[in-house]
């Protein structure tokens, strides 16, 4: 399927339980640490720069 087709079936909105919600946000700072512990220090103060903060305080 490319990218400019639909999918069968539609996608339907479902809200995510409190627990879901929690285990999202530990996958998700868990990605953010491994890759931010793979990163050289130019590269994060370049990436911090991206969002427009200052590496010295970070």
């Amino acid at each position: 399927m490319g990218m400019d087709e639909r999918p069968e079936h539609p996608v339907t909105m479902v809200t995510a339980t409190d627990e879901e919600r929690a285990l999202a946000r530990e996958h998700f700072r868990r990605n953010v640490s491994e890759a931010e512990s793979r990163m050289t220090p130019e590269k994060r103060a370049k990436a911090l720069a991206i969002f427009g903060i200052d590496a010295s305080t970070a």
